[in-house]
């Protein structure tokens, strides 16, 4: 999946009417200095400009939550995540009181207290 599939899926859900919407992207293409790590004949991206431009536009939509050393703590000493980025999303949203998680990675959330679902099953599950 590219990381512009996702964006109908953000369009989607950002309309929608809801007081609490946690929103977790870490995309491939997001970093727009990832090509200052390679030579020129890895660059992938072009224009390297492009992404950050769509990070700008992103940003105004969204409101982003504060992690803090409580989160941090809470992801760091739970063995459940083998992936400590999946930890942070999972503290995230249990600290900020968010309904859900919507990921790819369903295996890495087995023990979640909040229901964990993909794209498609949040999109099913809002009646699209």
């Amino acid at each position: 999946m590219a990381d512009t599939d996702n964006l109908k899926y953000l369009e989607q859900t950002l309309i929608k009417d809801s007081p609490r919407k946690l929103i977790i992207i870490h995309t491939i293409g997001s970093h727009w200095c990832n090509n200052d790590h390679f030579s020129d004949e890895f660059t992938v991206f072009k224009p390297v400009l492009k992404s950050k431009i769509i990070s700008r536009r992103f940003r105004v939509l969204i409101k982003v939550l504060q992690l803090n050393d409580k989160i941090i703590d809470l992801a760091l000493n739970d063995n459940n995540f083998k992936d400590f980025e999946d930890g942070l999303q999972y503290y995230m949203a249990i600290e900020n009181e968010q309904n859900f998680i919507i990921t790819r990675d369903l295996p890495d959330f087995k023990e979640s207290k909040i229901p964990v679902m993909t794209a498609d099953e949040y999109l099913v599950s809002i009646e699209l």
